[in-house]
């Protein structure tokens, strides 16, 4: 009989194939390096649209949320795969890991290992819950050999939880080289955009009773918001309530946003700190392909995305007030805006897409003794 003598990576995205071009070229750049060092490549998503650049014979429907909970169909499905390699490691993206049955794949060998990454910023909780969660890390039990976060906020925030040394940082990419050529032109700036679930944490009713003030001072301001949520319908009723039909558009659920994009002159992102922490929030980074400036909050790891003052314009707290002034301060002063897109311009290629692969590969090939 044959004993393997591959090793493998194994990376398992929840997010279904096709839905963002990027976040099927991220894994493919990741993969182009990996087998440069003879190293296998398995992604699965959880499910493929039919705009999917994957080849048919190249999928994998790995997992859904109820299936990477399930011990059975974790063993059956991702079971042959790993045995096929003398070594793997297991990489599970945004998941709740504490439910995940990935773990009983690892646990007794060291040929295997389970690592995941966190694309939020969680709340560390008490001291005991820390203790308890590092006896059954070193223990292989439920939770992931090593830990990644996508900012250093996050980072931090599970060193706390975990093992300090098991945790380590990857940050989020977005920028393809194409993005980081783009610089539309922009004349005033006057619309704004919001991007993200309509939820009271993330800040949207702050944005709204904004959004009215300077409907009044500025004639020209236009607010386009794109997502949905629970606060979508309530949300809908006060613009009609509040006769803002035309300066506030809602638009739904979109997974293309490159064109709205295209529309706006700025991003607000004004999630509440005190409620939400976020991880290291993609819409802050598709912002930089457009060279839109940021008005956003201090919530996790939101401001590592931003130069302040620089790149985005940061508010204490996300009220409505402050989104007013710092909106109102991008659009009375023409020159500052223009500078920070030209300085948006100079930034954003720290967040390629290929700097982020990069790093994902290196940490692999570490692991296998390949750099």
């Amino acid at each position: 009989m044959t004993m393997p003598s591959r090793c493998a990576v194994l990376s398992l995205l929840n997010t279904p194939a096709g839905l963002f071009r990027w976040y099927e070229e991220f894994p493919q750049r990741i993969t182009e390096r990996l087998q440069e060092a003879g190293v296998d490549h398995i992604v699965g998503y959880k499910s493929y649209l039919e705009n999917t650049t994957i080849a048919p014979h190249a999928r994998l429907i790995a997992h859904d949320e109820t299936e990477m909970v399930d011990p059975a169909w974790v063993r059956a499905t991702l079971g042959p795969i790993v045995a096929r390699y003398a070594r793997v490691i297991v990489h599970t993206h945004s998941y709740a890991f504490g439910q995940c049955a990935v773990w009983r794949l690892c646990r007794g060998s060291a040929a295997r290992s389970w690592w995941a990454t966190m694309h939020r910023t969680p709340r560390p909780g008490s001291r005991m819950n820390a203790f308890s969660r590092r006896l059954l890390q070193r223990a292989r039990c439920v939770y992931p050999d090593r830990l990644f976060g996508c900012s250093s906020a996050s980072q931090q925030a599970l060193r706390a939880m975990f093992i300090p040394e098991r945790v380590g940082l990857l940050r989020n990419g977005r920028l393809s080289e194409s993005d980081m050529q783009m610089f539309p032109v922009r004349a005033d700036p006057a619309t704004a955009l919001f991007v993200g679930r309509l939820t009271r944490e993330k800040g949207v009713w702050a944005l709204l009773q904004a959004a009215a003030i300077l409907a009044q001072r500025h004639p020209h301001f236009h607010l386009l918001i794109l997502g949905d949520g629970p606060e979508e319908t309530a949300m809908r009723r006060w613009i009609g309530e509040h006769r803002l039909e035309g300066r506030i558009d809602m638009l739904g659920y979109r997974a293309e946003v490159e064109m709205y994009y295209a529309q706006a002159d700025f991003l607000i992102i004004p999630t509440d700190p005190l409620l939400v922490a976020e991880g290291l929030p993609l819409v802050a980074l598709e912002a930089k392909a457009f060279a839109l400036p940021v008005i956003y909050s201090r919530s996790g790891g939101l401001p590592e995305s931003q130069i302040e003052g620089e790149t985005g314009i940061v508010m204490e707290p996300p009220s409505a007030d402050n989104i007013v002034r710092a909106a109102t301060d991008l659009m009375n002063d023409v020159a500052r805006y223009h500078a920070m897109r030209e300085s948006i311009r100079r930034e954003r290629v720290r967040w390629g897409i290929d700097t982020m692969a990069q790093a994902y590969a290196h940490e692999y090939l570490d692991a296998f003794g390949r750099t």
